[in-house]
């Protein structure tokens, strides 16, 4: 199993409920890389972080996660913050405080795998950093993209499309939610998103929809996996932990991956394979929502969650 390279935002989330205040370090991108490391995989992440205590504490989560950090990306400044207000059902919104740039660095070609999304890809002027990094990725090289839209930071409409077109295109692995489904093509059907998704070159497409599960496909396979989730205590990071084990469940199948003529590897997912991939992600997704912030899952604890689901 090859390094995975993760680059994206990295930040704190300042969580407002009825009864209290509480900061966990977060970001789509971090949360995935935590959740790869927990999960048991070797993870370098590429992204910006500032020089004060906000800054030390993602430090320590890294860390204690087992994420190695990318020389650049500590740099001085402050901390960006996402400020997320937890309604009475768990759901979350966001506004931010919020600046995106990385350091120029090389080396970072020979990764198996190379996971992009958020912020990271439509701020500028880290966007146009990630997306150069995509384009020089090597060969055999698999993309994974989660846009996970914020409409509070992003760019013109017309813009957000072009850059989600551009990314995708690139990838061979696109999660969406169904909010960002929604904010791509309002009034869409997640069967008619997955089949836009497919046409843009992407080998697997996934749409996820919260309590109703998510749908999975390749060009040759379709399939649904329901939610898993029994308690919620609040959503953050629940699609990020379904894209670190989905990410898992893609780089644990080197049989799956094929090689291309004259292009990137090919995934070849039948569909008791999707399947298997769908609802460790799904699993993955339960056991976060059932934690305060965006927790983390190792893989002994996403079993033990699928035991609990077994007996009942």
């Amino acid at each position: 199993m090859g390094r995975v390279l993760v680059v994206g935002e990295a930040l704190i989330d300042v969580v407002h409920t009825r009864a209290r205040v509480t900061e966990h370090p977060g970001g789509s991108p971090l949360n995935v890389a935590a959740g790869l490391a927990r999960l048991g995989d070797p993870v370098d992440f590429l992204t910006a972080i500032g020089t004060d205590e906000r800054g030390d504490a993602v430090l320590r989560h890294l860390r204690d996660s087992g994420v190695r950090l990318v020389s650049g990306s500590v740099t001085a400044g402050t901390t960006s913050t996402a400020t997320a207000t937890i309604d009475e059902s768990g759901g979350a919104t966001y506004s931010f405080d919020f600046h995106w740039a990385i350091a120029p660095v090389v080396g970072l070609y020979d990764h198996a795998l190379l996971h992009v999304g958020s912020l990271g890809c439509f701020v500028e002027p880290g966007a146009g950093q990630v997306a150069d990094l995509v384009r020089r990725a090597g060969a055999e090289t698999i993309v994974t993209f989660d846009p996970n839209l914020r409409p509070a930071l992003l760019p013109a409409e017309g813009e957000v499309r072009g850059r989600f077109d551009q990314f995708a295109s690139m990838s061979a692995v696109v999660k969406l939610s169904d909010e960002d489904a929604s904010y791509l093509w309002p009034g869409v059907a997640r069967d008619e998103v997955i089949a836009r998704l497919l046409e843009l070159g992407v080998q697997v497409a996934v749409v996820t929809g919260g309590a109703d599960g998510a749908l999975l496909a390749t060009a040759s396979a379709r399939v649904h996996v329901p939610s898993t989730a029994s308690q919620v205590v609040d959503t953050i990071g629940a699609g990020d932990s379904f894209m670190a084990g989905l990410i898992h469940m893609v780089l644990g199948r080197p049989s799956s991956v094929g090689t291309a003529v004259n292009g990137p590897p090919s995934l070849d997912l039948g569909r008791d394979e999707l399947t298997e991939v769908g609802r460790f992600a799904a699993l993955c997704a339960g056991v976060t929502v059932s934690h305060a912030g965006a927790y983390a899952p190792t893989v002994a604890e996403v079993m033990a969650g699928a035991a609990r689901l077994r007996s009942r």
